[in-house]
């Protein structure tokens, strides 16, 4: 029985070195995604602002207003970038699918911050992502008044003077 114990670990070691070798391996180039150039985000003889300044509050909800209210007017293509995904579909949607008693109801402004920002002279342009918790309150002429709560993210592009 000794002699038995005494052979196993070589045995073990003289089998695993038989074993056929096991080379799962794959070696694949990596490829980098194309996607387009980069466009320079300021226009000329802007300077970047670093670290952003803070943007207040009162400018903040002043623009959101401004939103819902031609939001509410059904002017949104006179406040829209002309760079918005889907532009002339939402347009449209507001005018046809939107009742026309709706009415866009800001319930809080939870928080903003500049994504970018940059001086031209004496003025400051400011990016910013807004989130907001809103409800759109219509009549339906079948089930009555009808609240439809919601939270959006809006990104916002200010021109103001310096300071608060």
């Amino acid at each position: 029985m000794r002699v038995i114990a005494n052979i196993r670990p070589f045995v073990l070691a003289i089998a695993a070195l038989h074993a056929a070798p096991s080379s799962a391996q794959e070696s694949r180039g990596f490829n980098p995604i194309a996607r387009p150039q980069a466009k320079a985000t300021l226009p000329d003889g802007a300077i970047p602002v670093n670290p952003p300044l803070p943007v207040s509050r009162a400018r903040v909800e002043a623009a959101i207003a401004k939103v819902t209210q031609a939001w509410g007017e059904r002017k949104l293509d006179g406040i829209l970038s002309t760079g918005f995904s889907d532009r002339q579909r939402l347009i449209d949607a507001l005018e046809t699918k939107v009742p026309r008693d709706a009415k866009l109801r800001v319930v809080s402004i939870q928080g903003w911050q500049v994504l970018e920002q940059h001086r031209i002279g004496g003025m400051f342009t400011s990016k910013l992502n807004v989130t907001v918790a809103s409800q759109v309150e219509f009549s339906d002429p079948a089930s009555g008044y009808q609240v439809r709560p919601g939270t959006q993210d809006f990104v916002i592009t200010l021109n103001h003077p310096p300071g608060p």
